[in-house]
């Protein structure tokens, strides 16, 4: 794809990153390596996504719907996903694709890494009631890890579209252990 005009959201310093088919503006230390925040946006300047490196690796992050709205927040730890990570479904259309594995009434999951390897997660609903992986609310909230899925995806390799309300059918995808924005 050929550089989009700038949107006047993006700053006259971003660049477009082909490789992910969005505008980023990076701070750099004197050997050019990522130190300090890095933000992409969309093609249409809508923020995608803010991360925090040291020294060429990444730390916290966050990714955001087109309405501002987190999509997942999490962080590295020795360039590997780690800690507690939130993924979070959108109030108004997006691009953001929502944890893999989820039926669509699950509307927020909190799952854990520990140095790249994926632990766990739980699924919420709306209403921030624990639920199984299609929704229901569950009436032992010490139930919900039977509900857990074995790894979300990460962006840019996000799942197929979610499943629909009149078929819940759905499959666990793989997980890349790394985020590559």
């Amino acid at each position: 794809m050929a550089t989009p005009d700038r949107p006047t959201s993006v700053p006259a310093e971003a660049v477009w990153n082909a490789g992910v088919n969005e505008w980023e503006l990076a701070a750099r230390d004197a050997n050019g390596k990522k130190h300090g925040e890095t933000t992409w946006w969309r093609p249409d300047g809508t923020k995608a996504c803010v991360t925090h490196y040291v020294d060429d690796k990444p730390q916290q992050f966050s990714r955001f719907h087109e309405n501002g709205e987190a999509s997942w927040v999490g962080h590295h730890e020795n360039g590997k996903l780690h800690g507690e990570h939130s993924w979070t479904r959108s109030t108004a259309p997006t691009t953001e694709n929502f944890v893999g594995g989820y039926g669509p009434k699950v509307w927020r999951v909190i799952g854990n890494y520990n140095a790249g390897q994926f632990i766990g997660a739980t699924p919420y609903n709306k209403a921030g009631a624990k639920c199984d992986a299609k929704g229901k609310a569950l009436e032992d909230a010490t139930v919900a890890t039977s509900a857990t899925i074995e790894q979300p995806p990460l962006p840019p390799h996000w799942q197929a579209p979610l499943p629909s309300e009149e078929n819940d059918d759905f499959t666990v995808p793989v997980l890349p252990t790394a985020l590559h924005n």
